[in-house]
């Protein structure tokens, strides 16, 4: 392992200053860079530094995904019993087949085709690239811009041309606003007087598979 150690000091208190925080790759060419911030507090006497690097490194795309989401609180708990009281199991498991994959399978479509039929549900689309200020707001206006742009595009019209420019900027305001509200938020956050010691961090127990310039896993 290669450490990269930091000359400038990150933790100050009244009579002393040191550096604790490290960061540490197994590959040097895959650091392009290493620096500490400033403090998010108004702390003058005792703090501590953030530090941050930037990694030349490249994301695998991850596409969006189907989904069946169940609304379990509007379901028709009854009806589901009695569709399953009604289903002849015991000819369903004797009849004559012991493969045990298959009878699993043949459970299982039983089990959800009737949840289907008594609890209402519906397929969402997961959209896992999507920035953390990415609304349902926000998407459908970028689906209602990018419609306008195909119909711009085939009418060829100036009135058409016009009103997709008009909604394309309201559009791109509204990202913006959405965007820097959320980043308000983590500073009012990191700020507030009731913040727990766990806020500041988290734990990333799944990390994607990371390629470097090379075309190597890290």
């Amino acid at each position: 392992m290669i450490c990269f150690s930091l000359s400038t000091n990150l933790q100050f208190t009244e009579n002393s200053t040191s550096c604790l925080d490290l960061v540490i790759a197994n590959k040097r060419n895959v650091i392009d860079l290493v620096h500490v911030g400033h403090p998010f507090l108004n702390a003058n006497i005792r703090y501590h530094c953030p530090t941050f690097e930037i990694i030349k490194i490249e994301k695998p795309s991850q596409t969006c995904f189907k989904r069946r989401i169940w609304l379990y609180d509007r379901g028709d708990l009854n009806l589901f019993r009695e569709k399953l009281s009604a289903v002849d199991w015991e000819n369903f498991i004797i009849d004559g087949n012991n493969d045990v994959d298959l009878l699993v399978e043949n459970f299982t479509q039983i089990i959800l085709k009737t949840a289907a039929e008594s609890i209402p549900n519906k397929i969402i689309i997961v959209m896992k690239t999507d920035p953390p200020w990415i609304n349902n707001t926000i998407r459908r206006a970028i689906r209602t811009r990018n419609r306008m742009n195909k119909r711009a595009n085939k009418s060829n019209l100036p009135e058409h041309w016009s009103k997709f420019r008009k909604f394309r900027n309201e559009t791109v305001n509204l990202v913006r606003k959405q965007k820097q509200d959320y980043i308000d938020g983590l500073v009012a956050k990191l700020r507030s007087d009731s913040l727990s010691i766990r806020s500041w961090w988290s734990r990333e127990s799944d990390i994607p598979p990371l390629l470097d310039n090379n075309g190597f896993f890290i």
